[in-house]
């Protein structure tokens, strides 16, 4: 995967938790949230992932809400949510409870893309600012 992701010219983002970087605590981990799993660990209806955001949205406001998975480090997703291919369902609930289509497209990915942006100014600016 690392592979193909450099071929396309793509960017992995390193997550930072400790079960995922130290294999003593990763092993530890997976037998766990296994054991937790099988036994019948109820999944979280999307809506409640949808009244998160709703949240989040009324608090920070339309331009600072963003999709930010784990799905590399946890086995408790909602549902419709367990990998990848479950995005579309976040973009049906977020247009099923009257987000516009901007603000539906900001949540799902233009809002990091503008912050990305921002920060990438910021390092251009700094950098230029220290050249003699």
């Amino acid at each position: 995967m690392l592979r193909a992701v450099a071929r396309n010219g793509g960017v992995v983002m390193v997550n930072l938790q400790d079960v995922l970087i130290d294999p003593e605590k990763a092993s530890v981990w997976k037998a766990l949230s296994t054991t937790v799993w099988n036994l019948g660990w109820p999944r979280t209806p999307l809506a409640g992932l949808l009244d998160h955001m709703d949240h989040a949205v009324a608090v920070a406001g339309i331009d600072h809400v963003g999709v930010g998975s784990d799905f590399a480090s946890t086995f408790f997703m909602p549902e419709g949510l367990t990998d990848v291919a479950g995005y579309p369902n976040i973009t049906l609930g977020l247009v099923e409870r009257g987000y516009p289509d901007d603000a539906a497209r900001k949540v799902l990915g233009e809002n990091v893309l503008r912050a990305l942006s921002k920060a990438k100014a910021t390092r251009d600016r700094l950098r230029d600012s220290l050249r003699p």
